[in-house]
């Protein structure tokens, strides 16, 4: 394991943010964003439950 990294455990919850630098948006365009959408079907939705989630949008694409 990396030194920045921490071990998820089972039963836990965990709160997950990112943003981007400044007044930057975090996804430059419309297609980074369903990108992401379907990344975390893919990966985060097989192994953990999603009790919230909310995103911001400063501009409309």
């Amino acid at each position: 394991m990396k030194n920045n990294e921490i071990q998820l455990l089972p039963e836990g919850f965990y709160y997950i943010y990112n943003h981007a630098n400044g007044w930057e948006n975090l996804f430059k365009r419309r297609e980074n964003y369903l990108y992401f959408l379907r990344r975390y079907a893919e990966f985060i939705n097989p192994i953990a439950d999603t009790f919230a989630y909310c995103r911001i949008i400063c501009i409309l694409w």
